[in-house]
């Protein structure tokens, strides 16, 4: 299981990711594609116009999708002491009653052990936002390291940054291998131009309109 927390990201990654159409929520992913299963845990950029956008606050939402019953979403209060307090005290009545199932319906000893697919494995489209020299060539460096591993730029953006002398380049890249990207990733930050601050947040554009 991939687990990747929010530490990264800052109040700009937001603006710029509004300014895209997108919002930044923390999900939890999971999904199995033949006998193969896919858990991760990490910051995403979702469409502005996405349900799971909506999603605020206290409340949290887990969708289901599958080819049988298509997008089903179910949301509810998940945080505060009220439903926290609500929850442990169900938990601890079923288990007083006897009550309890099992999570899954069955016990974990009865499932088919299934491979975990590797996070470097999988394929995104990303949010790259780089911080560099503002000066004339170093885009076209940076897109020279990208087009050596295929990667694709869909949309880019650039504005001043709080460093003086220094822009924050932002890109959208079109879906990319994880291990392909962070090849290139090591690339840029080698320029001289580029600072040691390169961040780049996936895009999870596969379970919502």
């Amino acid at each position: 299981t991939f687990i990747e927390g929010i530490t990264k990201i800052d109040k700009y990654d937001f603006v710029f990711a509004k300014e895209l159409g997108y919002s930044i929520k923390l999900l939890s992913v999971a999904s199995k594609k033949l006998s193969r299963i896919e858990q991760r845990v990490h910051p995403c950029f979702v469409k502005l116009k996405s349900d799971i956008a909506k999603v605020s606050n206290e409340i949290n939402a887990v969708v289901v999708n599958d080819s049988v019953i298509g997008k089903n979403i179910f949301e509810g209060p998940g945080a505060g002491a009220g439903p926290t307090g609500a929850s442990v005290m169900s938990d601890l009545m079923d288990i007083i009653r006897g009550t309890y199932n099992y999570p899954l319906g069955a016990s974990t000893k009865k499932k088919k052990k299934l491979k975990i697919q590797k996070i470097d494995d999988l394929s995104f489209p990303y949010y790259l936002r780089i911080t560099a020299k503002d000066k004339a060539g170093v885009m076209a460096k940076i897109s020279k390291a990208l087009s050596k591993r295929k990667i694709s730029i869909e949309s880019i953006i650039q504005k001043p940054s709080k460093r003086s002398n220094f822009a924050e380049i932002i890109l959208i890249t079109h879906a990319v291998k994880e291990s392909s990207l962070l090849s290139s990733i090591k690339q840029i930050k080698r320029l001289p131009e580029v600072s040691s601050s390169v961040k780049f947040i996936r895009i999870e554009d596969s379970l919502w309109p």
